[in-house]
């Protein structure tokens, strides 16, 4: 009893001095950020894209295309809606949709084309079920995974196709490559350049995971998407013309021990790796496979191109083909951005106020213990 005694003293007098208070306010940083970021939570976004055409002299015949992402295993896209003066038509497509307008302009005339629609993304580890296909084992462009060098390298990395080994892969993909800020979008460089001359940027990372993953016999495929801009307060937004707020990302989904999941390497790269392999952190919009994805957006540019000449096209964050009748025509198009729900606020608040109650009531229950006892006690 008296080595308990003792003990309950000197936490007393810990907690109840500045020393005390310090790791009492840590306590509450670490348990706030931990919250934030560690627990399972959905993210709520509003994305607006407008395509403003002017005609300088007149008239003249419009055409459209835009690819909109569709739901999946780690996000949900709904109330997608389009405010265009003439004909809309949509493609449903694997990973996307293709959205088709066509129009008349007048003499002088401007008309905009509105399309918007939120989206649900998760944070926290993501799996789901789907079937495996032949290509997730194959090489494929950009995706040599039958090269000799890229099959010694993941000979000396991984013993077989379990997730620890899928980790294996990632977490050396992640130290492999000096990251480079050029060429964010998909068409990047192949896994092998990469290899070999240790830099690439997310594309690069992504393309080099998939060759390892899948030369060890994990299936796995590079998906082309746009990392969310990180809006945190409710409300707060961002637009931007001729660009995204977001910025165009590629990652990886990969199977082992019977499930999808994913795991973004690139951004993995830095300290904390785990918190990239098996979750989403509420960013990622995938538009699917990036071949895939590249082909139906090769398919829109030449249904563009048979209506007219190309008037401006982006195959970046903003994935969109316009083409007219006539070079008298222009195009201005933006994108808006707007956070909705954040999930992780509520994580914060459930996780923050009942630690603050239990630490302060421990602090005042030591600060009572030592300011009630004796000088007798002290001496002791």
């Amino acid at each position: 009893m008296g080595y308990l005694e003792s003990m309950f003293n000197l936490l007393g007098r810990y907690f109840c001095g500045s020393l005390g208070l310090i790791v009492c306010l840590t306590l509450l940083v670490v348990v706030t950020f931990g919250s934030f970021l560690l627990l399972p939570a959905h993210l709520h976004y509003h994305v607006e894209e407008k395509y403003l055409f002017s005609v300088q002299e007149g008239d003249a015949a419009v055409n459209l295309g835009i690819l909109i992402p569709k739901s999946g295993p780690y996000q949900e896209v709904k109330n997608i809606e389009i405010s265009w003066d003439g004909v809309q038509g949509k493609d449903n497509k694997r990973y996307v949709e293709v959205i088709k307008l066509t129009g008349e302009l007048r003499d002088g005339e401007d008309q905009e084309a509105i399309i918007s629609y939120d989206v649900i993304l998760s944070q926290g580890k993501v799996s789901w079920e789907a079937p495996v296909e032949e290509f997730q084992h194959l090489p494929q462009r950009g995706i040599e995974s039958d090269h000799p060098r890229i099959k010694e390298q993941v000979s000396q990395i991984t013993i077989g196709t379990s997730l620890d080994d899928a980790y294996r892969i990632y977490n050396f993909t992640s130290d492999c490559l000096i990251y480079s800020q050029g060429g964010r979008d998909c068409p990047s460089s192949s896994a092998l350049t990469a290899f070999m001359t240790h830099t690439g940027a997310c594309g690069e990372f992504a393309r080099l995971m998939v060759a390892f993953s899948r030369a060890s016999g994990i299936p796995a495929q590079m998906i082309c998407g746009i990392a969310l801009p990180d809006l945190v307060i409710y409300g707060t937004s961002q637009t931007l013309i001729w660009e995204h707020p977001g910025e165009s990302h590629g990652w990886v989904e990969f199977y082992a021990e019977g499930a999808w999941t994913m795991a973004d390497p690139s951004v993995g790269s830095g300290y904390l790796k785990w918190l990239d392999f098996g979750r989403n952190d509420g960013r990622h919009l995938s538009y699917g496979e990036f071949e895939q994805e590249g082909k139906v957006f090769m398919e829109m540019k030449r249904w563009a191109t048979n209506q007219g000449n190309i008037i401006g096209s982006e195959h970046a964050a903003l994935k969109f083909v316009a083409s007219a009748d006539t070079n008298q025509v222009s195009i201005t198009p933006s994108s808006y951005v707007k956070k909705g729900w954040d999930g992780r606020w509520a994580n914060t608040l459930v996780a923050l106020i009942p630690t603050t109650i239990i630490l302060c009531k421990i602090r005042n229950r030591l600060m009572l213990r030592t300011t009630n006892r004796t000088p007798v006690e002290d001496s002791q």
